[in-house]
């Protein structure tokens, strides 16, 4: 069995598992008397989350999902609704831990949120807010400004969904046992107050699992996009280096602040300390709308070796990065990734040891593996997103 960790959900989601080895699933929580044991009989089996998750914001509840599959699987979330849609990637158990700092965004309507739950009992949670000095989240009666701390008591499966009209970027999440964290925002416009409006979200990794150096791409040729890097550590030194082999470091003084960069080509990233690096993608033109995908650094690339891509009537697109010496070893489904004429992207300009190729993928079960496997194992790192001409997009790690 895998014990694929607890979510807490602000609405209706569908639930997508990577590998067909599944044949069962268990979504419950005794704390409201629920347990649904479910049954899996296809790899691209949409399972939906009961509506008893959905959570009210700034209230602590005990609406975390524990999810228990019969087998090893990765397994990601998809919201859709009439006028938005997000995916994130669910990590499992083990990967969660005690500290976070969170990535967020404007809105154009609704809040932004964070949400947060606990693993085990009695475990007591620290929130340091990072706002604009006039703006106030106000919880439990009482008004919290910038730099000061909500602290929750939350049992089991406890939660809370924090939210607020303003931007909660950098915003820390510690607490003395495991928790999971997921932020975003109903509704956004990137850049703030242009074209067209979605969802961001995505599940946070916590501080021990982000890195020092990152290759960004666009996602979609020619089409801006900006590029947060929020600091983990005070006086942490960035460098970046540009297609045009245009170099600029920046320092970042405290915890939490961030750097915004607007491109729509390559960008090498590398800091002397942990740096959360988010891709948000711009909706100034159709058909691509804003979507949010936190990158994963490249030391921590790996661990994918199976997807499911929804039917959903979508363009499914899929980003792979990998060491140059991995590359050439590559296979989607049993055919090398160099002969499915994927687009790779120019890293030698920008001083990388590794190799960034986008490619189109259909729906179904996928499996990513090596040529030949006793002579070269792959690690490489995966972005699945999607888009549409009926203004409908997301985008995720796995």
């Amino acid at each position: 069995m895998r014990d694929k960790g607890l979510l807490s959900f602000m609405s209706t989601f569908k639930l997508q598992l990577s590998s067909p080895k599944v044949k069962w699933l268990v979504i419950f929580n005794p704390e409201i008397g629920l347990c649904q044991n479910i049954s899996i009989y296809n790899t691209s089996q949409e399972i939906n989350i009961p509506t008893e998750f959905k959570v009210n914001r700034n209230e602590i509840e005990n609406k975390g999902i524990h999810i228990i599959t019969s087998s090893k699987t990765d397994l990601n979330a998809i919201y859709k609704d009439p006028s938005t849609s997000e995916g994130l990637f669910i990590f499992p158990l083990e990967k969660l831990s005690t500290t976070y700092i969170a990535p967020s965004f404007t809105p154009a309507t609704g809040e932004s949120f964070i949400g947060i739950v606990a693993t085990k009992p009695n475990t007591e949670v620290n929130i340091t807010l990072k706002l604009p000095n006039t703006d106030k989240i106000t919880f439990n009666n009482t008004k919290y400004g910038n730099g000061e701390t909500i602290s929750v008591h939350l049992g089991e499966r406890g939660t809370l969904e924090l939210s607020s009209q303003t931007d909660l970027t950098g915003t820390i999440i510690q607490a003395n046992k495991d928790i999971g964290v997921q932020s975003g925002v109903d509704a956004a416009k990137v850049p703030v107050n242009s074209g067209l409006m979605n969802q961001l979200l995505e599940m946070v990794p916590p501080v021990n699992e982000l890195g020092k150096s990152f290759f960004i791409p666009p996602l979609f040729e020619n089409k801006e996009f900006i590029l947060r890097l929020i600091a983990a550590h005070p006086n942490t030194t960035i460098t970046l280096l540009g297609i045009n082999s245009k170099q600029a470091t920046v320092v970042v003084d405290q915890i939490g602040d961030h750097i915004d960069i607007h491109s729509n080509a390559s960008i090498k990233v590398q800091s002397d300390k942990p740096v959360m690096a988010v891709y948000y993608q711009q909706g100034e033109t159709k058909p691509v709308v804003p979507f949010m995908v936190i990158i994963k650094p490249e030391g921590k690339l790996g661990g994918v070796q199976e997807f499911t891509i929804p039917d959903d009537g979508l363009r499914h697109h899929i980003l792979i990065t990998a060491k140059s010496t991995e590359y050439p070893f590559l296979q989607i489904d049993g055919k090398g990734v160099i002969y499915r004429n994927p687009h790779v992207y120019d890293t030698q300009s920008l001083n990388s040891t590794y190799v960034v190729a986008r490619a189109d993928i259909g729906t179904g079960h996928h499996t990513i593996s090596s040529s030949y496997p006793i002579l070269m194992k792959v690690k490489p790192g995966i972005i699945i997103y999607a888009d549409s001409d009926k203004d409908i997009a997301y985008g995720y790690p796995v």
